[in-house]
């Protein structure tokens, strides 16, 4: 086990953000903004650089881990994402069911969709609901490594891309 603690390091003063980063609160009533999170790895007995985050951007080092979260189509047609990496099933494990709505999402949050079983597949269907697809193209999750990933705006999620992985 690589990760036994991690700590966040103040490291300049300039303007407010307001959240907990992995449990680790950022006190933004002393203006704190740049900051960098560091994992202790027990086997090398060294800090790791994780990311730090400023006013403008966040730097992720090594890579971004997306765990994924389970939903199923409702009765209407939709599912409600809780995570940014959402494993769908049909209603009812029917062998088909079309996903028309995905509640849930700010401006800007990226949602990558794959589909629970191969043996069920979900159809994410253009202007029904709030999903924007490509070309106005439906897209069919035939299999558990297809995937599509959207981004939330004001008008719903647009899709950015998806991949038919046979």
């Amino acid at each position: 086990m690589t990760t036994v603690m991690a700590r966040v390091r103040h490291l300049e003063a300039r303007e407010v953000l307001g959240t907990a980063l992995c449990g680790v609160p950022i006190d933004c009533s002393k203006g704190a903004v740049d900051r960098d999170m560091w994992v202790y790895d027990a086997a090398s007995s060294t800090w790791l650089h994780l990311l730090n985050i400023n006013p403008d951007n966040v730097t992720i080092e090594n890579f971004l881990i997306l765990p994924a979260d389970a939903a199923t189509i409702d009765a209407a047609g939709a599912i409600t994402a809780t995570a940014s990496h959402m494993v769908i099933d049909t209603f009812g494990g029917a062998a088909t069911d079309n996903l028309d709505t995905i509640n849930g999402g700010v401006n800007g949050a990226i949602l990558i969709v794959r589909s629970t079983d191969s043996a069920r597949d979900p159809t994410l269907r253009d202007g029904v609901g709030n999903l924007v697809m490509e070309g106005a193209v439906d897209f069919t999750l035939t299999n558990t490594r297809d995937t599509i990933t959207f981004i939330y705006m004001a008008i719903g999620w647009l899709e950015l891309s998806r991949s038919n992985n046979r």
